[in-house]
C-alpha cells in the first residue's frame, strides 16, 4: 500500500495528468481519496489531499491486491471541514483522525462525509475521469430556510423546529417548553393601507394566490404552522440557563454519567495490568471500541463523536500510559512530581505549557495549599502592576507611539538625576575637596601654637589659607542649591518606586519560599501513599479527564441547541413593548446608523404605509417627528441634504466601523420653516422624484430597445434595401462563423486582419495603424466584421473608415412608431416601447 500528499490540481487537471489518472484507474490502483483541511502544512496555506493506492502487477482491470468488497472502487473522504483553527497553521484533532481511519476502515458511505464511488461512475463521460472530491462528496451546509411569513408577522416556523428534533431529543429538551402555539394574540397582517402616504402617481402589481402560497403569506397556512416563544423567555439570557437547567436535561446528562461510570468500572482494570501486560494498542482499540457501543443507545452523540472522546483523552494521556506501561502508577505520579516541579522553577510561567497549581495532581492532594499560593501569588500580581504603572505614568504628550511603548518614568528620572550630576560633578568635586580642606585647616589652628618665630607666621598663614577656603567654598555653595533642589525632588518622586521594589522583592522571596514548602509537603504526601491508594488515585484522575472530555462534547451539542434557539429569538421575536415602541408607522423617517465607512450612514427613507408586526432593525434609527410641527416627507428630504449628510460624517464614531450616536443625531441642526410652508415644499419633492423615478423608467426601456437593435444590427445586418435581414425568411444569407452566425456577404477577421499590411500597436486605450490613414477607435470585442455590403447609395469595405460605415448604416435605417406605441425598424419589428 502506498499513501501520499498531494496537492488537489491532480485530482482534476487536464493533459498528462488526466492520463496518468486514467491509467491508474484503469489498473484499479487508487483505493482512497482524502480531502485535507487547508492550512495544514508548513509553508502551504493550500488544501491537500491523500491517495491511498495499491500496487496491482497482475494486469487485471480488477486490482487482486485490493480486499474483495472494494475492488474497482474508489472511497472519497471529505475531511476538509473538521479541524482545529490555529493562529498560524490548522491541526487534526485526535478526533479528526479517528473518524479518517474509521471510516477508511469501514469503505462505506457517510452522508456529507464519505462516499465509494465505483470506477465505472468515474469514468462516465459526465465525470471524465475528474477525482475532484466535491463532485462525489458535498459537504457544504444546508442553506438556511428563509420563512417570508415569519419575517413579516413573527414567530417561529414549525418546520425548523421539527428539523431539529433529533437535536431536542439528543439532550432530553421537550421544545414545548420553549415554544408554545401562536395564538390570537399575533393576529395576521391587515392589508389595508392604513394611513397611507398616497404618491402622486402608483401602479402596484397584485399578489396572486399561487404567489402568497409560494412565499408562505398566509392562505392555507394558519397560525398553527408558527409558535411564539414562552412566556418565560423575555430576553436572549433567559435562553441558555433555561436549557441548561431543565430536567430532562439534567437526567440525560446524568443518565450518560451513570453509563460512563459503568463503563469505567468495567475497563479500568485492563488500565492496571498495562504494567503486566504491555498491550497499549490493543487497550486502546478495545476501550475505543467498547465506549462507543456502550453509549452509542442513548443516542446524545453519534459513533465518531463517542470515539473521537476516546480518541482526544487516550492522545493527552498517552505519556502517562506508557509511563504507566513501564514503571506503574507509582511511576506516573514521580512523573507529574518532576512536571510539576520543572513548572515551579519558572517563575513567570514562561516555559511550561501548563499552570503547574492547575494540575489534577495538586488539585486532588494540596486544595489547602491553593489558598496562601493563591494570596500570595496575587501580592505579587498587584505589585507588578503598580511597578508598571509607575513606570507608564507621566508620558508626555508629544510621543509617538512607538516611544510611548517603550517609555518608562522611572528610568527617566533616573536618567535626569545621572545627568545632572554629570553636569555639576566639577563644582560638587571642589566643594568637597575645599570641605576637606577647610577641616584639616580647622584642627591645625585648633592646636596650640609654640611661641617663636617659625611658628606665628606658620598659624597666620594657615589661617589666611582658611579664610580663602571657607571664601571659594561659600561662592561654589551658592551655585548649587537649585541642583541640590531638583535632586532632592527626583529622589523623592522615585522613593514610592523604590518602595514599591522593595515591597514586591519581599513578596518574592516569601512567594519562593511557599513554592519550596509547597513542592517538599507534595512530595511527603505522595510519599506515604502506599500502592493501592496510587494506584486508586491515578484510575481516578484518568477517569476525571475522560469525564471531561465527554461533558465538552455533550456541551458541544447543548450550545448547538442554545445556538438555533437564540437564532430564532433574534430574527423572530420581539416583545409587544418593542413593537409598540420600533414597529413601522405611517411618517417615520428611518436612518442607517452604521457602516463600514462613515460617508454612507445617515441615509434617510421615509414609510408610506403603516406595516404590522414589522419593526425598525438594529441597524436602523427611528425617527418619529411630531407631525403637528414637522412634516416627514420634508423632513426626511432635509436629512439627505448633502449640509446634513457632511454633518452625519463628521459626528460618526469608529475605526472598523462607524457608527451614528444618538446624541449626534439629536443634536442635528435642520430647518423648520412653517408646517403648510413645510408641507409645500414635501408635496414639489415628493412630484420631483417621481418624475426622475418615471424618467429613469424610460431611460431603462430605451436601452433594452438599443441592446435589441444592437443585437439585430450586428448579427443580421441591413440589406442593400436598408432593411434588417431576417434569418428565419431567409436562412441561405447566413453562415455560421466562429462568432456565430452571421450574413454570407460578411467576413469574419481578426482585429489586427483589419488592417492589411500594418503593424498593430496598443496606444493608450485606442488601437491605431502604424501609417497615418486608417485609425481604429476603440472595440469591446476582439473580432471585426467587414462589412462590403452596399448601404443605401453608398459602399464601405475595410478599408475605409469605420465612422462612415456607422454614418451610412444610420442614415438608411428609418424608425417609425406604431399605433400601439410600437417602434419598428422596416420589416422587422425591434422591441416594445411604452408611449408614456
Amino acid at each position: 500500500m502506498v499513501a501520499t500528499v498531494m496537492p488537489h490540481g491532480v485530482l482534476f487537471r487536464a493533459g498528462a495528468e488526466r492520463e496518468i489518472r486514467q491509467k491508474l484507474l484503469q489498473q484499479d490502483l487508487i483505493e482512497a481519496v482524502i480531502g485535507l483541511p487547508a492550512n495544514l502544512f508548513y509553508g502551504a496555506a493550500i488544501p491537500a489531499c491523500i491517495l491511498v493506492m495499491r500496487p496491482n502487477l497482475s494486469g487485471q482491470p480488477e486490482n487482486p491486491n485490493k480486499p474483495e468488497a472494494r475492488r474497482g472502487r474508489v472511497l472519497f473522504i471529505n475531511a476538509d471541514a473538521e479541524y482545529h483553527a490555529g493562529r498560524a497553521q490548522n491541526a487534526l484533532r485526535p478526533e479528526d483522525i479517528e473518524k479518517i481511519v474509521t471510516t477508511y476502515k469501514r469503505f462505506e458511505d457517510l452522508p456529507a462525509y464519505a462516499r465509494v464511488v465505483s470506477i465505472t461512475e468515474i469514468g462516465d463521460p459526465t465525470n471524465d475521469r475528474n477525482l475532484n472530491i466535491r463532485r462525489y462528496v458535498d459537504n457544504a451546509p444546508p442553506p438556511e430556510p428563509q420563512d417570508v411569513r415569519a419575517h413579516l408577522h413573527g414567530g417561529v416556523p414549525a418546520a425548523e423546529i421539527d428539523a431539529q428534533r433529533a437535536l431536542f431529543d439528543a439532550i432530553g429538551l421537550d421544545p414545548s417548553k420553549l415554544f408554545v402555539c401562536r395564538d390570537e394574540r399575533h393576529p395576521a397582517a391587515k392589508t389595508a393601507d392604513s394611513g397611507r402616504i398616497q404618491p402622486a402617481s402608483e401602479t402596484a402589481e397584485s399578489i396572486t394566490a399561487a404567489k402568497q402560497l409560494e412565499l408562505g403569506l398566509g392562505l392555507g397556512l394558519g397560525q398553527g404552522a408558527y409558535r411564539d416563544f414562552a412566556p418565560t423567555l423575555t430576553e436572549r439570557a433567559a435562553i441558555r440557563p433555561l436549557i441548561e437547567q431543565d430536567p430532562g436535561v439534567q437526567a440525560r446528562l446524568q443518565t450518560v454519567q451513570e453509563q460512563l461510570a459503568n463503563w469505567w468500572r468495567e475497563h479500568a482494570p485492563k488500565l492496571s495490568a498495562l504494567s503486566e501486560r504491555g498491550n497499549l494498542n490493543a487497550v486502546r482499540a478495545e476501550m475505543l471500541a467498547s465506549f462507543a457501543d456502550a453509549l452509542a443507545p442513548l443516542a446524545v452523540l453519534d459513533y465518531f463523536k463517542l470515539a473521537g472522546v476516546i480518541a482526544a483523552w487516550w492522545t493527552d494521556s498517552l505519556a502517562d500510559l506508557k509511563i504507566l506501561t513501564e514503571r506503574g502508577f507509582a511511576g506516573v505520579i514521580d512523573g507529574w512530581i518532576d512536571a510539576i516541579a520543572d513548572a515551579l522553577d519558572d517563575e513567570d510561567n514562561t516555559g511550561p505549557a501548563f499552570d503547574p497549581f492547575g494540575h489534577k495532581l495538586v488539585l486532588a492532594t494540596m486544595g489547602d495549599y491553593l489558598e496562601r499560593i493563591a494570596e500570595t501569588r496575587a501580592e505579587v500580581a498587584r505589585l507588578k502592576a503598580d511597578k508598571a504603572a509607575f513606570e507608564a505614568d507621566n508620558a508626555p504628550e508629544e510621543l509617538d507611539e512607538e516611544e510611548l511603548s517603550n517609555w518608562n518614568q522611572a528610568k527617566d528620572l533616573e536618567r535626569q538625576a545621572k545627568e545632572l550630576r554629570a553636569e555639576h560633578r566639577e563644582p560638587v568635586k571642589a566643594i568637597g575637596k575645599l570641605a576637606t580642606q577647610i577641616g584639616r585647616l580647622k584642627a591645625q589652628l585648633q592646636q596650640p601654637v609654640p611661641d617663636n618665630a617659625r611658628a606665628r607666621p606658620a598659624a597666620r598663614k594657615r589661617e589666611e589659607q582658611l579664610r580663602d577656603a571657607e571664601a571659594r567654598h561659600g561662592a561654589l555653595e551658592t551655585q548649587l542649591p537649585p541642583v541640590y533642589a531638583e535632586l532632592k525632588r527626583i529622589n523623592e518622586a522615585l522613593e514610592p518606586y523604590q518602595a514599591i521594589l522593595d515591597d514586591l522583592a519581599n513578596a518574592r522571596k516569601r512567594y519562593r519560599a511557599l513554592l519550596a514548602d509547597f513542592l517538599e509537603e507534595l512530595k511527603s504526601r505522595c510519599g506515604v501513599m502506599s500502592e493501592d491508594d496510587k494506584d486508586e488515585l491515578v484510575l481516578m484522575l484518568f477517569a476525571q479527564d475522560l469525564q471531561a472530555g465527554l461533558d465538552a462534547a455533550l456541551g458541544e451539542r447543548c450550545s448547538a441547541v442554545i445556538g438555533f434557539v437564540e437564532r430564532e429569538f433574534m430574527e423572530a421575536s420581539a416583545s409587544l413593548a418593542e413593537i409598540d415602541r420600533f414597529g413601522i408607522r405611517v411618517g417615520d423617517v428611518m436612518l442607517t446608523k452604521d457602516s463600514e465607512t462613515p460617508y454612507d450612514i445617515g441615509v434617510p427613507a421615509i414609510a408610506d404605509y403603516t406595516a404590522p408586526d414589522l419593526v425598525c432593525g438594529y441597524h436602523l434609527g427611528l425617527i418619529r417627528p411630531d407631525l403637528d410641527r414637522v412634516d416627514p416627507p420634508f423632513l426626511c428630504k432635509q436629512l439627505g441634504n448633502h449640509r446634513i449628510a457632511r454633518y452625519f460624517a463628521e459626528h460618526a464614531n469608529g475605526l472598523t466601523r462607524y457608527g451614528l450616536p444618538h446624541a449626534a443625531v439629536s443634536a442635528t441642526p435642520i430647518w423648520l420653516p412653517q408646517i403648510q410652508e413645510q408641507r409645500v415644499i414635501g408635496q414639489h419633492l415628493r412630484l420631483v422624484d417621481e418624475a426622475i423615478t418615471r424618467t429613469e423608467a424610460v431611460i431603462a426601456k430605451l436601452k433594452q430597445l438599443r441592446t435589441g437593435l444592437l443585437k439585430n444590427f450586428l448579427t443580421c445586418g441591413i440589406d442593400e434595401n436598408g432593411e434588417l435581414r431576417d434569418p428565419n425568411s431567409s436562412p441561405k444569407d447566413f453562415q455560421e462563423s466562429n462568432s456565430g452566425r452571421v450574413p454570407t456577404s460578411w467576413n469574419v477577421k481578426t482585429l489586427g486582419d483589419a488592417h492589411r499590411g500594418h503593424r498593430l500597436r496598443i496606444d493608450g486605450p485606442c488601437v491605431r495603424g502604424t501609417t497615418a490613414g486608417h485609425p481604429l477607435h476603440r472595440c469591446a470585442t476582439a473580432w471585426l466584421w467587414s462589412w462590403r455590403a452596399r448601404l443605401g447609395r453608398g459602399a464601405a469595405d475595410d478599408r475605409g473608415d469605420i465612422r462612415a460605415v456607422a454614418r451610412r448604416a444610420g442614415a438608411v435605417v428609418r424608425a417609425e412608431r406604431g399605433a400601439a406605441g410600437e417602434i419598428h425598424a422596416r420589416g422587422h419589428q425591434a422591441a416594445e416601447y411604452d408611449p408614456s
